[in-house]
């Protein structure tokens, strides 16, 4: 080290990850100095940048060897990134402290590397010099490493590879000519030292979320016994991962100019989807006798051998179930038979010598995607000897033969990729075959052109059908397609529909532990015995007491009044016949379903219950949870908006479906079909439906509030969606065209929402279910607790809720309007609108509409109390609430029932007793720039948002439109809870400095208590709107700044 003081240093350590120590002598004397690190480096995209500053806030795994600083730093979009700097420490003069000079160490990441060169664009491959100064050879998947943004490199993204070409090394720099978004060619390059590292033997990413089944390789040598097994083209090795499902052949292949080349191709997708060849082959799986099969698999002469798993796979998830006992045996695959050396380049072939599409479809695959129009020998196709072995071909004959018109037309055929890059749950892009026709050139057309007939153009989709007959249980996986799975079997074959469901059925029935079994549970207190398909008698039965059976229940939208209902006039003729004629076709096709799935009872909620009866209604329908969780299986008409639709249930379409067979060495049978593109192939799921408006018009029954507790309630639910079945039950969702479950994974939070099973409402937080519940429709308001009370009924008898230790029994109804006793305060923290505690200020800015928040009028009747959602009719939302501290006292609380049924309809006269804290304050209207209005409480200090501090007047929004509160009226705030921040995904910046908690409180005005007598007028409040707030002022956190009362309060 270079200084212009002579010294000596000892040592250097790091304290707290970012504090230096330096211990030196100096003229004798030992000194020690500490150097804040972050006064020093910053980062920036996974770098350390000098000059920079806190560098430890975007940093972990920090450690100092020698005089080496490693860490792992983050990027903006938050992947993390290994780097190094090295740090020179200098004595300028005798009597000041030592000074710190960084250098770059990123020349030394490729230390040893030579014969560094990329394969076929996309592998590269190198040899690393050992300690016992040999060579080992390393490969990289370079497609996992970078992306490609606007024709640039991009060390953040993968998938570079498809649309550049030229790639090549020089040095430690890689080339290539990338497309950006024009379809332009533009010349790039990076430094290899940015992305990866020598690491022992491997070449290893910076970036960490890169999986080692992307680098760390070993080899298989090719065991030839004579001629070499690959024609012109020899020296073939296999490289793969040892636990992980990724496997290449590397192979030298003589160009046409006669240079020898290296070429690579990925193996995986001729994995088969039954047995999942190659998938741990390195895990030394055992068979049944307990006896293992060797690790490594071996390439002898162009035969691949290596164990496979041969339990069966989980229905439409592909999934092996590793629960079960695993099977395992040898698998052979004759590589011959699938690889070719192209031009120098090793490519697939097909599984026959096809001469009609050219070995373009092989095991489910149509190859050479990535050109979007691929012509098809039509001539060729229409020599039987070239199509005998290809289902591919045959399906293109079939097609043009049906659409000729006359031996005057002849077809031109051609494949085209619709859709070119797959979408979030990795569907196949779809493929058209086009089909062309244009008139035979006559003698009298080649003296009038004008004679000739338009051309027409048809599109058809071709679909894959894996597995024949069982295709909607086996097949390929997605991952190993680019031909999508038949969206629409039932649509197109209705007679196999009921092979499906019932299949699905005998499932749940056989091997689903959290699904009630078919042994029949207590029935209804009527029922409609629907008779048989034989025998067609339809009648209402009532029950004796305990009688015990198997029952569906029906659930739909009324979509107005019903003329066929139970009531005082029909309850005798009912009881003996009811016409099925008379009854709505929804009715009818439930019937008949019940009848295809041999259950001989019906429960339907107009037939079942006496509508002209209040007291029959009340009893009834607070037990209609019970009869949903009772029922065998759940019938409901998703896409019907009324009981006078249909649910398609037989319908045969009147499209031409061309279908063809094939079977595969390596996948076994399969069909390919070709549909009409203009039919509407892809099925839309309600999962991935997040406007409310669009689910109602497509999914009408979603949106209804009866049909949650129906659905959520019920074991097993059968939903008709007008082109396909979906089956739900407490282990599975799953459709007919398979596509449903991959939705649901992807779909997160609000897909488990939408998607809830009966084994998970126990885990299901009230708060989630109320805020689902309040965005549905009802048609009389009055149902808002009824329509609810069965599965607050279930998530009580599952003891979600519980006494605490020490509680006792203190007389307070544990359910209170719609709200729990245990985290009452929690529970009544629900407010309407836009959340107004936000993490950023900016936040709240874009959150906020320009036009002023509306809300709906109070309702004429009486709903419930004020403090409960029911009070209301707009969708109700809850603020984060971790580790909730309650800031009042429960004493008393009464429920006015309106029935004996204890989570039903409400009376006047509820009320909560509490000891809180309460502050009186005036309230304003102010308007922002954008003119959007604010209601603010004046005297209120706090801070809505994490990064800024406190001011007096915060906002509150209203829990319903009041046209009777005036400006100068007084309002109080009450405290509910005290909820911690640190949980919400903060900046670790904004986390430092802003209030660590946050209140949620009720907005009250004063009430007449004069109806609830021995409570007074005093202290009586009711619940107008909701805010809430936190506390930072001048550095200090959480402290609160407005002085409350204490004091005992009545809320009506």
């Amino acid at each position: 080290m270079a200084s212009q003081v002579p010294f000596v240093l000892n040592s250097l350590s790091l304290r707290d990850n970012n504090h230096l120590n330096i211990k030196y002598a100096a003229a004798g004397v030992d000194r020690e100095y500490q150097v804040d690190l972050d006064e020093h480096l910053g980062t920036t995209e996974g770098k350390f940048v000098v000059r920079g500053r806190d560098f430890s806030r975007n940093a972990k795994d920090i450690k100092l060897v020698n005089d080496v600083l490693h860490a792992t730093l983050k990027s903006s979009n938050g992947v993390w990134w290994r780097d190094q700097i090295g740090i020179d420490v200098e004595l300028l003069t005798d009597a000041g402290p030592p000074t710190l000079t960084f250098r770059s160490l990123d020349f030394m990441r490729l230390k040893g590397c030579r014969n560094v060169r990329v394969i076929d664009g996309f592998l590269l491959a190198c040899e690393i010099l050992q300690n016992d100064f040999t060579y080992a050879d390393a490969w990289v998947d370079l497609d996992v490493f970078l992306g490609n943004v606007r024709g640039a490199f991009s060390r953040h993204g993968v998938g570079f590879w498809k649309g550049s070409t030229n790639v090549t090394v020089v040095g430690s720099t890689l080339y290539a000519d990338m497309k950006n978004r024009e379809g332009v060619l533009c010349r790039s390059s990076i430094k290899l030292t940015d992305i990866l590292e020598v690491r022992g033997r491997l070449l290893a990413p910076l970036r960490t979320t890169i999986k080692p089944e992307s680098y760390d390789f070993e080899s298989v040598r090719d065991t030839v016994s004579e001629r070499h097994w690959l024609p012109f083209g020899g020296n073939c090795r296999l490289i793969c991962h040892r636990t992980e499902r990724k496997w290449y052949l590397i192979a030298h292949c003589p160009a046409p100019d006669g240079v020898i080349r290296e070429s690579a191709i990925d193996l995986s997708m001729i994995s088969s989807g039954y047995y999942y060849l190659m998938l741990k082959n390195y895990s030394q799986p055992t068979v049944a006798d307990g006896s293992e099969f060797a690790a490594i698999p071996t390439l002898e002469n162009g035969r691949l051998t290596a164990p496979y798993v041969v339990s069966p796979l989980q229905e439409l998830t592909f999934a092996i179930d590793w629960a079960r006992p695993q099977e395992w045996a040898l698998k052979t695959i004759d590589l011959k038979q699938v690889l070719v050396n192209s031009r120098g380049r090793l490519n697939f072939t097909a599984g026959s010598h096809c001469l009609g599409c050219r070995h373009l479809f092989w095991a489910g695959y149509l190859y050479n995607t990535d050109v979007r129009r691929i012509p098809i020998d039509t001539e060729a196709i229409s020599r039987k000897e070239n199509r005998k072995a290809c289902a591919l071909c045959q399906l293109i004959y079939d097609v043009t033969q049906s659409y000729r018109r006359g031996n005057t037309i002849t077809c031109d055929a051609w494949l085209e990729s619709k859709d070119r890059t797959p979408d979030i749950v990795h569907h196949p892009n779809i493929t058209e075959l086009v089909i062309k026709r244009t008139a035979k050139n006559s003698r009298f057309n080649l003296l009038s052109r004008a004679a000739q007939k338009a051309e027409e153009t048809t599109r058809l989709t071709i679909f894959l059908e894996p597995g024949g007959k069982e295709y909607y249980a086996k097949g390929i996986p997605d991952h190993l397609r680019t031909l999508r799975i038949n969206p629409m079997p039932g649509y197109i074959y209705p007679l196999r529909r009921w092979d499906i469901v019932q299949s699905w059925i005998a499932e749940c029935v056989r091997d689903h532990k959290k699904c009630r079994d078919d042994a029949g549970a207590e029935l209804p207190s009527r029922w409609l015995d629907i008779g048989t398909k034989q025998h067609p008698v339809i009648r209402v039965v009532t029950s004796t007491k305990g009688q015990m059976g198997t029952y569906a229940c029906l659930s739909h939208c009324w979509g107005g009044k019903i003329q066929c209902t139970l009531n005082e006039l029909t309850m005798e003729k009912f009881s003996t016949s009811i016409p099925e004629s008379i009854l709505p076709s929804i009715f009818r096709e439930a019937i008949s379903i019940s009848r295809r799935l041999g259950i001989g009872r019906l429960w339907i909620d107009s037939l079942c219950i006496q509508q002209d009866s209040l007291k029959d209604w009340q009893d009834e329908s607070s037990k209609m949870g019970q009869y949903y969780s009772n029922c065998f299986i759940c019938i409901a008409a998703t896409s019907s908006p009324n009981s006078f639709g249909s649910l398609n249930i037989d319908r045969n379409p009147k499209v031409p479906v061309i279908r063809t067979t094939g079977r595969d060495a390596q996948t076994g049978p399969f069909a390919l079909v070709a549909i009409p593109s203009d039919t509407g192939l892809d099925i839309e799921h309600f999962v991935r439906i997040d406007d409310k408006h669009e689910l109602t018009a497509k999914f009408p029954l979603m949106s209804r509030a009866w049909c949650m507790q129906e659905r959520w309630l019920s074991p097993r639910t059968l939903h008709f969606c007008e082109r396909e079945v979906i089956f739900e039950c407490s282990t599975m969702t799953t459709c007919e065209c398979g596509r449903v479950t991959e939705e649901i994974k992807h779909g997160g939070q609000a897909a488990a929402l939408l998607f809830p099973s009966r084994s998970i409402i126990k885990d299901k937080h009230w708060i989630d279910i109320i805020t689902e519940y309040s965005t549905r429709d009802l048609t009389y308001a009055t149902d808002r607790l009824v329509a609810l009370s069965g599965l607050a009924a279930d998530v009580q008898n599952r003891h979600m809720y519980i006494y605490k230790d020490g509680d006792g029994d203190t007389g307070i109804p544990r359910y209170l309007a719609g709200l729990w006793r245990e985290e009452l305060g929690v529970y009544m923290s629900w407010f309407v609108g836009e959340a107004l505690f936000v993490i950023k200020t900016e936040q709240g800015a874009s959150n906020a509409k320009a036009d002023k928040p509306t809300f709906r009028s109070k309702p004429a009747d009486y709903l419930g109390p004020s403090w409960s959602w029911v009070s209301v009719l707009d969708p109700v939302s809850y603020p984060q609430s971790y580790a909730a501290e309650t800031q009042f006292r429960l004493l008393t609380a009464h429920v006015s029932l309106a029935s004996n049924n204890p989570f039903g309809r409400v009376r006047e006269g509820c009320y909560l007793r509490l000891r809180g804290f309460v502050k009186e304050t005036s309230w304003a209207v102010r308007r922002r720039e954008s003119g959007r209005e604010d209601f603010i409480l004046r005297d209120i200090v706090g801070t809505q948002a994490l990064d800024r501090e406190n001011v007096r007047g915060i906002r509150f929004s209203l829990d319903c439109s009041l046209t009777d509160l005036g400006p100068g009226e007084q309002l109080s705030v009450l405290p509910l809870i005290q909820t911690h921040t640190k949980h919400w995904g903060l900046d670790s910046r904004v986390a430092e400095r802003g209030p660590s908690w946050a209140k949620p409180c009720l907005v009250l005005r004063k009430a007449d208590g004069a109806s609830l007598p021995g409570l007074g007028n005093g202290n009586v409040y009711q619940r107008i709107g909701y805010t809430e707030y936190g506390s930072f002022q001048d550095g200090v956190r959480d402290k609160e700044c407005n002085s409350y009362q204490e004091q005992d309060i009545v809320l009506v």
